[in-house]
């Protein structure tokens, strides 16, 4: 029998990395958050992070194993729907995007020409072009007709267009482990078990996490919860 790649034959093992590495940017963000902010995994995006500024990030993960660099591709449902589901939120009042910011995050190189440029964007008038661009593509999935009938809305452009201007796109996130540990606000005696202490860590979120969603409230940690549970 020729070898084959587990991978390409189910669609599990990927779904199940994807959510561990959910939980790896939750826990690099849990470490390096300012004291009082508040993590979220599921709540308002995959990752969440709430300041006691009233300012927040959301992020959104996408793990592949597909290294061809698409995974946000310009008509992809990764790339539309996220922006969608953004700026949907923020038609209905549920985003301050004054004080929102966006990341679209991903362990491979991103290779498509959208998410590029909406990532470098950093004006109004480089996020009309862009917006321009957007209405441009040809394409007759649900994902891409209804995102052109979210930015139809009333006062929908000029809310893309701060929406784009905020997007940072984050990718070759391979080693978001070992960032992680670098990260630990541990004592230098304790450094040789930085590894250990890290998965400890990521299992002491998703048990939490777990618990949390069995009685269907939302999983949120604060960075007391982590010097807490690091005591």
């Amino acid at each position: 029998m020729e070898d084959c790649n587990v991978l390409d034959l189910h669609s599990v093992p990927s779904v199940v990395a994807g959510f561990v590495f959910q939980f790896q940017r939750a826990l690099l963000e849990l470490i390096k958050s300012e004291n009082g902010a508040v993590i979220g995994v599921e709540t308002l995006d995959d990752v969440s992070v709430a300041n006691t500024d009233g300012s927040k990030t959301l992020e959104q993960d996408k793990f592949t194993t597909d290294s061809s660099g698409k995974v946000y591709a310009d008509k992809a449902h990764n790339l539309l729907n996220t922006m969608s589901i953004w700026l949907g939120a923020a038609l209905r009042g549920e985003l301050d995007i004054t004080k929102t910011s966006f990341r679209l995050v991903t362990n491979v190189k991103c290779t498509t020409g959208l998410v590029r440029a909406i990532s470098d964007c950093k004006s109004e008038v480089e996020a009309k072009q862009i917006i321009v661009q957007i209405r441009g593509l040809k394409s007759e999935s649900k994902d891409f007709q209804g995102f052109i009938k979210l930015i139809n809305a009333p006062g929908a452009e000029s809310m893309l267009s701060a929406i784009i201007v905020s997007v940072c796109l984050i990718e070759c996130q391979n080693d978001v482990v070992q960032k992680a540990q670098d990260a630990l606000p541990i004592e230098n005696a304790y450094a040789s078990n930085r590894r250990q202490i890290c998965m400890m860590l990521l299992g002491w979120m998703l048990n939490n996490a777990f618990a949390a969603w069995q009685k269907r409230v939302p999983y949120l940690v604060t960075k007391q919860h982590l010097i807490n549970e690091l005591g």
